[in-house]
């Protein structure tokens, strides 16, 4: 209806900026962002300086792809209005979304000076302290968020993930129980309370909130393969190599759940396949911290289960496939 009262005030005034850029936030709100673009172009021709139009234009360039150009429009509003929150919010998601997070940060942090309640740029702020390992300081904001709003599931959702950074896991728990009251469907709270019910090896617990999560999202691959593990670790090997399986059907590329296999085949000494789990994971994700050191030491433990000569030749191919095991072995 509103796209239909937008086209008619079009075809009577053909050069209304004011109309132009009320179509090209309807556009933009019917997920035509690269019509919306255009649209507020033509309003740009007529009236550059209009922070409004601007704003709409910035975020359907963000929204289509370009970032860069999007940046632009949000810093030629700030050039006319330092205060703009509307500005400085979406240029600070827009460089989260380019990873610069260094300028995302200060970004937030001017907004916060002019609105130091704003619980969106504090849920920012937490994830760029996040970002940065400094959970200390993220875990604040998102406590100074939940004072100001105590009934929003993904705060306390995030509050837990932060509380497992720092390794509280007790706490974790409570943060990740609260969102589930609030929401109780909510995928993301049960999968990160079975992740912090493993750190806690209280595994049976763990697999269920994992159940709990498919039972919301059953085509959620990771939940899959956490499964997975939690069923390894009660020693359900059989259904844990079902769920991995489930999981790599649904994101075929993904290096944790090979690597959870190979944990799982070690368990129960299938260790050829484990080694071809390796291999994957060494594919999949070259840069993975520490991993070549654990690749090489399932090789060594093959060499000691074939036999001397076997093995032998097992790790030496081993060390002329991959650069990084080459170094670790020497």
């Amino acid at each position: 209806w509103s796209s239909d009262v937008c086209s008619s005030d079009l075809k009577l005034n053909p050069r209304s900026p004011e109309a132009l850029t009320a179509y090209g936030n309807v556009l933009l709100e019917l997920k035509r962002p690269k019509d919306a673009a255009s649209a507020l172009d033509k309003a740009l021709a007529l009236q550059p300086q209009n922070p409004t139009t601007l704003l709409y234009r910035g975020l359907a360039l963000a929204d289509s792809g370009h970032r860069e150009a999007a940046l632009k429009d949000f810093d030629r509003i700030l050039s006319l209005d330092q205060r703009s929150l509307f500005a400085l919010y979406n240029k600070a998601l827009v460089l989260i979304a380019l990873q610069r997070y260094a300028e995302a940060l200060t970004t937030t942090e001017a907004l916060l000076r002019l609105e130091p309640n704003y619980v969106p740029a504090l849920q920012n702020l937490a994830l760029l302290h996040g970002e940065a390992k400094n959970h200390v300081a993220a875990l604040a904001a998102l406590d100074k968020a939940l004072k100001i709003e105590p009934n929003t599931v993904d705060l306390w959702t995030t509050r837990g993930m932060t509380l497992s950074q720092l390794k509280r896991n007790d706490e974790a728990l409570r943060a990740f129980e609260k969102a589930i009251a609030l929401k109780p469907g909510q995928v993301e709270a049960h999968e990160n309370k079975g992740n912090a019910l493993l750190e806690l090896r209280r595994h049976e617990e763990a697999l269920a909130s994992y159940e709990k999560a498919l039972a919301a999202q059953p085509q959620y691959a990771r939940a899959h393969a956490l499964r997975g593990r939690a069923l390894s670790l009660v020693g359900r090997f059989e259904d844990a190599l079902a769920a991995y399986a489930r999981a790599m059907t649904l994101k075929p590329s993904d290096a944790d759940f090979h690597h959870y296999r190979l944990l799982t085949l070690k368990e129960m000494g299938r260790l050829d396949e484990a080694l071809a789990d390796s291999d994957s994971v060494m594919r999949l994700d070259p840069n993975r911290p520490y991993f070549p050191g654990e690749h090489l030491a399932l090789m060594t433990e093959l060499c000691f289960w074939r036999g001397l000569d076997a093995g032998r030749e097992t790790l030496e191919a081993g060390v002329r496939v991959n650069k990084k095991v080459s170094l670790a072995f020497s």
